[in-house]
């Protein structure tokens, strides 16, 4: 409370929760999103007690428009162990935290400095970045540079000015910088009108949703600050709904005139850079308020099995929920796999069946694209006999027979349950590469098709789902379907679940679908752990 006094941030409501036993954290959200007075909700957060009440609270502040800006601490993992499944392992309680905040708008602060700098651009700037295009001014080359790089890092588009809008600027100042960032260099204190018409052009012709201004030193000089002020707000009268964003190193006296203007002044480039990209994420957020992004309806589900059940068992619950899933069946021995193959048709993949076996291929108990039934035969005598050798206390009901997928890319998709959040679905790519690589993202259960695209945009290996190298374009439709039906899945069985490990999900070219290859369902186990 100190440092926002000091910072200036005007303050109407302030609640400190820690040793709540009714009232807690997320009332007191929901109390600010209601509160007319209030334009920004600032919060620091150790953990959620109450996901629905907090859920329930963020979508409030959302539909009514209303910028939550979150610090959480606390970093830990979630306690699961990690050996069980790979959703497992991959899940901590601080990921799940940032997709949960992703996912219901909230703006997640690394630094108490960078909590206040949202809350104070939020709070005066009066509209958000609607684009994601930037405009750069500048009485610095090299600081312009440095604002660049900024926003290309927070993905933000900093475009070249188009030629016409180049060649105005020219013709004002010959030897400017006029690309984007523009340089209008020291001789701005020559030409007192200069900044405005720059701003003119590049609002009018630069086709940008938002402007960042760098002045250095140049307030300094009274006069030509207050010339400069009066011209940026004639620009802002002109330009409504486009969020300017000052960096200057001005007394006290020059930025308090600014800023009783509207005008929002930072004193470091960098943070103001920031600061917008934070209008831009609150933008995209408020617009999703509206968006019509039906969660899958599931009903007349099988209830989950009172223990760890078999390949098959799994993948029959997850086809309950409308998941693809390849044709198989179970068999006891080698030479009733290869006549069952014999009945299906090649090529065909051949695996052990056993609740107690999640990573099947680690003991050697996978064989692909085999093409006739002796090397079904075969390849059935050998998976028996390592899984005996490797596990021989794992209960064995069989061998798995099933078509082998046609080529596609592989997915993995997993549910595990938060502590805070309750089932949270995870997704990536690369079957058993995404364990190692960890490019995951995750969503709190349930949410549509839509919220699952945004999920599957997240990872950084998102290119190869479009047409890539020579590879087709995969079909996001299918994928992202069969994460909403499994985040519904998931909210359908709520607590009686612990883990789903869906790997690999083959998701072929576009219009071809998706189906799981392999599935495992962890029921939570009756009187617990």
């Amino acid at each position: 409370m100190t440092l926002v006094r000091m910072r200036g941030l005007g303050v109407n409501l302030w609640a400190t929760t820690g040793n709540s036993c009714d009232v807690d954290f997320a009332d007191a959200v929901a109390y600010c999103a209601q509160d007319d007075e209030t334009r920004v909700i600032m919060g620091y957060l150790e953990g959620a007690t109450d996901r629905d009440r907090l859920v329930e609270a963020l979508e409030l502040a959302r539909a009514r428009e209303k910028p939550v800006v979150m610090m959480k601490v606390g970093r830990s993992a979630v306690g699961a162990e990690a050996a069980q499944s790979h959703t497992a392992s991959l899940a901590g309680s601080d990921a799940v935290y940032d997709a949960a905040f992703r996912q219901y708008g909230v703006y997640r602060a690394q630094s108490v400095d960078e909590m206040f700098d949202v809350t104070y651009a939020c709070a005066e700037s009066g509209s958000m970045m609607q684009g994601d295009r930037l405009g750069l001014v500048t009485v610095s080359g090299g600081v312009g540079v440095l604002m660049a790089d900024e926003a290309e890092k927070l993905k933000l588009d900093v475009p070249s000015l188009p030629d016409h809008a180049q060649k105005k600027l020219k013709e004002v100042l010959p030897f400017a910088g006029v690309r984007n960032p523009v340089d209008v260099t020291a001789q701005l204190v020559n030409q007192i009108d200069l900044l405005e018409t720059n701003m003119d052009v590049l609002f009018g012709d630069g086709e940008i949703d938002g402007a960042i201004i760098f002045m250095s030193t140049v307030g300094l000089v009274a006069d030509l600050n207050e010339a400069i002020r009066i011209g940026l707000e004639r620009i802002r009268e002109k330009f409504p709904g486009r969020p300017m964003l000052f960096c200057s190193l001005t007394e006290p006296e020059g930025r308090a005139a600014y800023e009783k203007s509207g005008f929002i002044v930072f004193e470091e480039p960098t943070r103001a850079v920031r600061a917008m990209a934070a209008l831009r994420y609150f933008a995209r957020s408020f617009a999703r308020a509206g968006e019509h992004d039906p969660i899958p309806e599931l009903s007349d589900l099988s209830p989950l099995p009172d223990g760890m059940v078999n390949e098959i068992e799994a993948k029959a619950l997850l086809a309950e929920a409308g998941i693809g899933i390849v044709r198989e069946t179970l068999v006891r021995t080698p030479e009733a796999a290869a006549e069952a193959a014999q009945e299906m048709g090649f090529p065909i993949v051949l695996k052990i069946a056993s609740p107690d076996i999640l990573h099947k291929s680690d003991i050697g108990g996978v064989a692909l694209n085999l093409r006739s039934a002796e090397e079904v035969r075969s390849a059935g005598v050998r998976i028996l006999e390592l899984a005996s050798e490797k596990a021989p206390d794992a209960r064995i009901d069989g061998l798995v027979v099933a078509e082998q997928a046609a080529p596609g890319l592989e997915a993995i998709l997993g549910v595990t349950q938060d502590p805070a959040f309750g089932p949270v679905v995870m997704f990536g790519l690369g079957g058993v590469l995404v364990e190692a690589l960890g490019d995951v993202s995750f969503r709190v259960a349930p949410f549509g098709p839509a919220e699952a695209r945004r999920m599957i945009d997240e990872i950084h290996g998102r290119k190869l789902l479009d047409a890539f190298r020579g590879a087709p374009e995969r079909d996001i439709g299918a994928l992202a379907d069969a994460l909403a039906r499994l985040s519904a899945f998931a909210a359908y069985h709520g607590a009686a679940l612990e883990t789903i490990d869906v790997n690999p999900l083959i998701v072929g070219p576009s219009g071809q679908g998706a189906v799981a290859a392999d599935g495992v369902i962890i029921p939570i186990k009756r009187g617990g752990h």
